[in-house]
């Protein structure tokens, strides 16, 4: 981890007051989506990185809620999201703290018996203290059963864990975090869904790969989220493209997500796009094997070029 000298935050943090001015006059009321930009575009990059591209108005980075340098971290991210005059949307990961059992019902009952309040509080206080709008997708993708310590085949358990956090959150005044509900968009989802009163987004994955298909051909776009567009209908909530990939060579890269940008008009549900700028992670492999989400300079461009037509 970089370690930034006392002075480089100073010139940071000055930076980052100067730049919260965009979003002056846009506070949230009681979770409201009012004063968010219409359409947000961004990317995750390794290392929670945030590289200023033309037209991108949103930013992505991972934090696991029991590491005790994630609020250090958070801080830093919150800086330079600021700087970039990017919205920062934050996939907080409850995953147990090392010293403790690994299972899944062990983190609910340590949960609820207080053993991560103080980890809470830190990340927490981080948020509220940007006093900018911030998306906050808390343990998400929990309906792949077996995936996450979270991914609970009783969705009450997951209920449970999602909304003790958020009512800590309320209690510490963070008034500015939205809310995002993030499942893969599986039939069972609804199971795992935490109530009107503690989402204000709906988050979903779609990733492409010919490895992913029985016909080894790239799945759209518009088909992955034309799949999952029911939880929008069901729930009368907003949804976002909250990890966006596909695999393959340039050539089919570039077109997979020229088309998928061309499309986004047609959905008035939608309100945003994040895509995964970064390879599968070593610590989760999946079937199809180490897939590298990364999109070549040529399929970036479109990226940005799309964001600045949505919002010059």
């Amino acid at each position: 981890m970089k370690i930034v000298a006392p002075v480089q935050l100073v010139a940071v943090a000055l930076a980052a007051l100067m730049a919260q001015q965009s979003f002056a006059g846009r506070g949230l009321q009681n979770g409201q989506l009012a004063g968010l930009p219409k359409f947000l575009i961004g990317i995750y990059q390794p290392d929670n990185a945030v590289q200023p591209r033309p037209g991108l108005n949103a930013s992505h980075a991972f934090f696991p809620l029991a590491a005790a340098d994630s609020p250090f971290r958070l801080r830093a991210y919150l800086l330079r999201s600021s700087t970039a005059r990017t919205l920062p949307m934050v996939s907080l990961e409850p995953f147990p703290a090392s010293d403790r059992p690994q299972g899944g019902h062990q983190l609910l009952q340590d949960m609820q018996a207080g053993v991560y309040d103080d980890r809470i509080d830190a990340i927490v206080t981080e948020l509220r203290q940007s006093k900018r709008p911030i998306l906050l997708r808390f343990a998400h993708e929990m309906d792949a059963q077996g995936l996450y310590p979270w991914s609970y085949v009783d969705g009450r358990k997951y209920v449970a864990l999602y909304r003790y956090v958020h009512r800590r959150a309320l209690a510490l005044g963070a008034s500015n975090i939205l809310w995002v509900w993030s499942p893969q968009g599986r039939k069972n989802a609804d199971q795992f869904w935490p109530g009107r009163r503690q989402v204000d987004l709906i988050g979903v994955s779609l990733y492409a790969s010919k490895l992913f298909s029985a016909d080894r051909e790239l799945a759209s776009f518009q088909s992955l989220l034309n799949q999952r567009l029911w939880l929008s209908k069901r729930f009368g909530k907003p949804i976002i493209a909250t990890e966006v990939g596909v695999s393959g060579d340039d050539r089919e890269q570039k077109l997979w997500i020229g088309k998928a940008l061309s499309s986004l008009n047609q959905y008035p549900e939608l309100r945003g796009f994040f895509y995964y700028q970064a390879q599968q992670p070593d610590f989760m492999p999946i079937a199809s094997g180490h897939e590298d989400w990364r999109l070549p300079p040529a399929a970036l461009s479109k990226l940005s070029k799309r964001a600045l037509e949505l919002h010059p």
